[in-house]
């Protein structure tokens, strides 16, 4: 539904800003609002289109629920469908983020 998508994608983002700072800090790293902010923004885009790509794929094949492993969540990948967008995008691009953002 759209509401609950405009709110995953806010209380995301916030939710991606404090475990992103918690993770810097714990490895003893620092960085901007400047430089985070946009980090962080460009990530749930990802994961959004993720999650947006793998309902256009279910809709396609006409299946509600991915599978009836986490009955009322519409299947295992509906768990896990932006992590793995973001993750193929971190693995594709992982040198050019460390150099842009850590450096």
């Amino acid at each position: 539904s759209p509401h609950k998508t405009i709110e995953g994608c806010i209380g995301g983002f916030f939710s991606a800003i404090i475990v992103f700072y918690f993770a810097l800090w714990e490895d003893g790293l620092h960085m901007s609002y400047n430089t985070a902010i946009p980090f962080v923004l460009v990530v749930c885009m990802i994961a959004f289109f993720g999650d947006m790509f793998e309902s256009l794929l279910k809709r396609q094949a006409r299946l509600k629920d991915s599978g009836n492993s986490l009955p009322g969540h519409g299947g295992f990948l509906d768990r896990f469908d932006a992590v793995m967008m973001v993750s193929f995008f971190f693995f594709l691009f992982r040198n050019q983020l460390i150099n842009l953002f850590i450096t």
